[in-house]
């Protein structure tokens, strides 16, 4: 390997994101050599708003940095349609928006797992796709006793951590390394 070359040079990624989990992952991949494509709606993604009005928020910048971006409205047919080739498309598809994707974009790993087995799609989801769905870190601190774990802290309060993201991407990163390797 060219010591410029990148373990994932060549390898086509579609992100279909919100919040933090699966555009942490999107980067890591990013980093690794990927190409990698954020699809976001019309609203764009929900951390873009955490500034000051009329600014974009640090985070956004952060965790989407060296990635391509692509706007598609799911109203519109023809933006439908563009996703599906997208994903049509790719190495990997990472998304967390569970059972929305296919509500969505009208794509979904079932429909296309048959015309392209060696397609990985890693869907990223707080409680488990069809088992609660999607959460943030502080409902998954909660419902692991985490909140409230420090007594000295009143109201009971989560951990200050990033393990559970970190934890998890640790794992999502190899998982695709070896299923790309396979």
């Amino acid at each position: 390997m060219d010591i410029k070359q990148k373990l994932l040079d060549g390898v086509n990624v579609v992100e279909v994101s919100q919040l933090i989990a699966a555009p942490l992952c999107g980067l890591t991949l990013a980093d690794l050599g990927a190409s990698v494509t954020k699809v976001e709606s019309p609203h764009g993604d929900y951390t873009r708003t955490w500034a000051k009005p009329g600014a974009e928020s640090a985070i956004f910048h952060m965790l989407n940095r060296g990635k391509r971006s692509v706007v598609l409205d799911p109203r519109l047919p023809g933006h439908r349609v563009h996703a599906r080739e997208m994903v049509m498309q790719a190495d990997v598809v990472i998304e967390n928006l569970g059972d929305a994707m296919a509500h969505t974009y009208g794509v979904d790993y079932a429909d296309i797992s048959d015309v392209r087995p060696k397609l990985i799609w890693c869907s990223i989801s707080g409680l488990g796709r069809g088992r609660g769905g999607r959460a943030i870190d502080m409902t998954l601190q909660a419902s692991m006793g985490n909140v409230g774990a420090d007594r000295r802290a009143r109201p009971p309060a989560a951990a200050r951590s990033d393990a559970l993201r970190r934890h998890r991407n640790r794992y999502v990163r190899r998982a695709i390394g070896a299923r790309r390797h396979s």
